[in-house]
């Protein structure tokens, strides 16, 4: 095995329905870094934008979005859709803690 077969077990796409927004996206679960990204957020609303960005993905599991991209999400999308995704990510995501946005 080498490196690239390795890295391609991580994580992968998964087709969710957001019923706010009466489309289907691809969200990948959270990997390491987005983690460690989401316990240093200082509130939910900090949380739920770290969880957007760091699932949202096209079907092969690119990212969509990146921290840059934040004012532009809050400016397109109501919150409850931003909320609705980061509950879904929260489900897909393989976690014991407790800090994930639910």
């Amino acid at each position: 095995m080498n490196k690239e077969t390795f890295l391609s077990f991580g994580v992968k796409p998964h087709k969710v329905q957001i019923e706010n927004l009466g489309k289907e996206i691809y969200i990948r679960e959270l990997s390491y870094t987005s983690l460690m990204a989401l316990r240093q957020c200082k509130d939910m609303i900090e949380q739920s934008f770290v969880a957007v960005i760091g699932s949202v993905c096209d079907e092969s599991g690119n990212l969509l979005f990146t921290e840059n991209d934040a004012p532009l999400i809050a400016d397109s999308m109501s919150w409850y859709a931003i909320q609705e995704i980061a509950s879904k990510v929260a489900e897909v995501t393989t976690t014991n803690d407790n800090d994930l946005v639910k």
